[in-house]
C-alpha cells in the first residue's frame, strides 16, 4: 500500500512500507487507549482543579492539645446540590463534600466530624492523649484537595477517636455511615476512570461498604433508644426513614417494613420525608 504515497520521499518520510491506509487493528486500538487514557488524565485535572475551586483552608483550635491547625472545608453555598441518595447521602456537582466532614488535628492525632469537632470533656481530653496522641505518627496532606483514601484514613481516625472518647452511639453510627459513603464514592470514581481497576476493587469496596452500614444502622439504633432528638440534626420522622432505608440496604426487609408501617401511621410527618417512605416501600417489592 506503500506505493501510493510514493514521493514523500522528497520530504524525509523514507520508511513508508509499514504504512496501511486502512489501517492496522492492533494499532489503532492502541491509539484508542493511548486517546482514552490521555483523555481521562485531562478530564482527572480538570475535576481536580473545579473541586480545588470550591475549598479552602479554615483554622482550627484543637480542644485537645489547644494548637492551631488548618483542615480543608467547602465553601459555602460553592457546590451545586443535586438530589440525595435514597440514605440521604449528600450529592453535589463535581464534589463529593463527604471527603470534607471530618476535621483531623495534625499534631495530637484528635479528629472528629466536624459538627462535634469541640465538644470535649477534661476527661475526655486525657483519654485521647493517652490512647491517641501517645501512638500517633502524624498526618499528612500531599495535595491540594482531599482524595477518597485521604478522607477514608481521616474517617477511620475520627471513628477511633470517637470510640476511646466514648462518644455518643449516633456520632459513631453517624461516622460509619460517613465512611459507607466514601466506600461508594471512591468506587464510582474508579469506574469513571479505570473500569479494570474498579472490577478488581469491587468486592473489597462494596463489602467495606455494606460492613459500616451494618455498623451505622446498629449505632444509630442504639441511639433512637438512649438519646433525644434531634440526632444528628434530624427529627424523628427523618431518622426513622433513614433507619428503615438503612435496613432494607444491610438485608433486613422486615425491619424495614416494620418501621414503614410505623412511619405511615404517623400524622406529622413531612411531605418529603412522606414521598421517600413511599418510594422505599416500592423498593421492599
Amino acid at each position: 500500500m506503500s506505493n501510493i504515497l510514493s514521493g514523500l520521499e522528497e520530504l524525509g518520510f523514507d520508511k513508508l512500507s509499514d504504512v496501511n491506509v486502512y489501517g492496522d487493528k492492533k494499532n489503532a486500538d492502541a491509539q484508542a487507549n493511548d486517546v482514552k487514557k490521555e483523555n481521562s488524565v485531562q478530564d482527572k485535572a480538570s475535576q481536580i482543579a473545579a473541586e480545588r475551586e470550591m475549598i479552602f483552608e479554615k483554622s482550627y483550635s484543637c480542644p485537645c492539645c489547644y494548637k492551631d491547625f488548618k483542615s480543608k472545608r467547602v465553601r459555602t453555598g460553592k457546590a451545586q446540590t443535586l438530589k440525595p441518595e435514597s440514605d440521604l447521602r449528600p450529592m453535589h456537582k463535581g464534589i463529593d463534600t463527604v471527603k470534607y466532614d471530618v476535621v483531623a488535628c495534625p499534631h495530637c492525632g484528635y479528629a472528629a466530624l466536624e459538627s462535634s469537632f469541640s465538644n470535649l470533656s477534661q476527661v475526655q481530653i486525657k483519654w485521647i492523649r493517652d490512647k491517641i496522641t501517645q501512638n500517633f505518627s502524624g498526618i499528612k496532606e500531599y495535595g491540594d484537595i482531599y482524595t477518597y483514601d485521604d478522607a477514608i484514613l481521616r474517617t477511620k481516625l475520627a471513628i477511633l477517636c470517637t470510640v476511646v472518647k466514648m462518644g455518643r452511639d449516633s456520632e459513631k453510627a453517624f461516622s460509619c455511615l460517613k465512611l459507607a459513603w466514601l466506600y461508594r464514592g471512591k468506587l464510582k470514581e474508579l469506574s469513571n476512570e479505570s473500569l479494570q481497576e474498579a472490577m478488581k476493587l469491587e468486592d473489597e469496596l462494596k463489602k467495606s461498604e455494606f460492613d459500616n452500614l451494618v455498623l451505622a444502622f446498629e449505632g444509630f439504633s442504639a441511639a433512637y433508644s438512649n438519646e433525644r432528638f434531634p440526632i444528628i440534626g434530624m427529627n424523628e420522622s427523618g431518622y426513622l426513614y433513614l433507619l428503615a432505608e438503612l435496613a432494607r440496604r444491610i438485608n433486613k426487609p422486615d425491619e424495614s417494613k416494620r418501621l414503614i408501617s410505623r412511619l405511615l401511621q404517623e400524622r406529622n410527618i413531612s411531605h418529603n420525608v412522606r414521598d421517600l417512605v413511599y418510594d422505599l416501600k416500592e423498593k421492599l417489592k
